[in-house]
């Protein structure tokens, strides 16, 4: 038979008070977290490798699908989203595409939503691969939207 031991805790007048047990007894309701907002689960380096970087680095460039990511990219070089005229129909935007000012597709280009944009980017499983930086060191433009990489399956080794 298991025995429980109690913990106590000296108060200012030097009287021990029962915090509660090893095993099984009740704890105060602050202890329990009873009335707190905050999350008493905790994070270990296992779920945290299972977490998806927003970004990929690749040979040739940086992929991500993270909707943040891509429109505060886009914005800070003033592109919008736009789809190529005549690929779709009503229903579907059709071929989507990145809009910057000044580019030569302006005419062939119609601009649509954010959320249009988003819309069919997850309906067709799209990536976003981009570079930061030109090789010179100054701010790249370029952009392409590719089929997701699929993930890597763990364990496997050639098999």
């Amino acid at each position: 038979m298991a025995t429980t031991r109690s913990r106590t805790k000296k108060t200012a007048a030097g009287r021990g008070r029962a915090t509660g047990t090893r095993r099984g007894g009740t704890k105060s309701s602050a202890r329990r977290g009873i009335g707190m907002a905050t999350s008493t689960r905790r994070t270990t380096k296992r779920a945290t490798a299972r977490r998806r970087p927003k970004e990929q680095n690749t040979s040739q460039g940086l992929v991500t699908t993270d909707h943040n990511l891509i429109r505060q990219w886009v914005e800070e070089r003033g592109g919008t989203p736009a789809c190529v005229r005549g690929t779709g129909d009503p229903d579907d935007v059709g071929v989507l595409r990145i809009d910057f000012p000044g580019d030569t597709g302006a005419e062939s280009l119609q601009p649509i939503s954010w959320p249009d944009f988003f819309d069919k980017f997850e309906e067709r499983k799209l990536a976003f691969l981009h570079r930061p930086q030109s090789k010179d060191g100054g701010r790249s433009y370029f952009n392409k939207l590719i089929k997701r990489p699929r993930p890597r399956r763990r364990g496997t080794h050639g098999r």
